[in-house]
Order: structure tokens, then C-alpha cells, then sequence
């Protein structure tokens, strides 16, 4: 599945938002094979040649996230609900949203100077 973080106007009502989705990493189970299921021998592994860089795991633990934030610091910009950035161990990831100026370039001036 997956972990959603959403971030909303708390102002004005039908502002678009914005949400980042991220993978849950879980711990994978071991499948069984149908003959361990009913009580076969199990089978022989075989050996293949392998390079290192299939040998060698990716730590899922980088993908999970660390913290989660819904604001930039200016409490203008905060109530619109147009970000949210999540970090991970390695890198941060920030989805924003900048609106239009609007019918008639109302917002024009917020939107460039602010």
C-alpha cells in the first residue's frame, strides 16, 4: 500500500492542495513453494552466475521517510495548503503547487513579489 500526506487551504474553501504519496516498505514474507506447501522435498537451489551488483541489497530503510512537513515559514503562504515536503534519510522531496494569477491577473502581484 501506500502512506498519503495531504496538505489543504485551511482558508479558503476549494483552493487546490497538494499530497505526496510514498511506498510502505514493509518486511516481505517468504513464499512458499507448492511443494514445501505439501510436504515435497524442498528444491535443489542451482547455482547461477550472478554479478555483484545483483548480489548486493538496496536498503529500503533510504525510501522511508523521516519527517513530513506541511509549511515554508511564511503563514501567508501556509494557509493555502500549497506544499509539503517529506524527507528522507538521503534527499528531500517537495511537492508545491503555484497557482495562476488568476481570472483578470488578479493575483498577479502575490504571486510574483510575495
Amino acid at each position: 500500500g501506500f502512506t498519503s500526506y495531504y496538505s489543504c487551504s485551511t482558508e479558503k474553501k476549494g483552493y487546490s492542495g497538494t499530497c505526496v504519496f510514498v511506498r510502505d516498505r514493509t518486511p516481505k514474507k517468504k513464499q512458499k513453494t507448492l511443494d514445501n506447501f505439501f510436504g515435497g522435498k524442498k528444491p535443489k537451489k542451482q547455482k547461477t552466475a550472478t554479478s555483484s551488483a545483483t548480489n548486493s541489497a538496496f536498503d529500503e530503510k533510504l525510501l522511508v521517510p523521516t519527517q513530513v512537513s506541511y509549511a515554508i515559514g511564511f503563514d501567508q503562504h501556509d494557509k493555502e495548503g500549497r506544499v509539503v515536503i517529506v524527507d528522507f534519510p538521503t534527499f528531500s522531496m517537495c511537492n508545491v503547487y503555484v497557482p495562476n494569477s488568476g481570472q483578470g491577473l488578479a493575483r498577479l502581484n502575490y504571486r510574483v513579489k510575495e
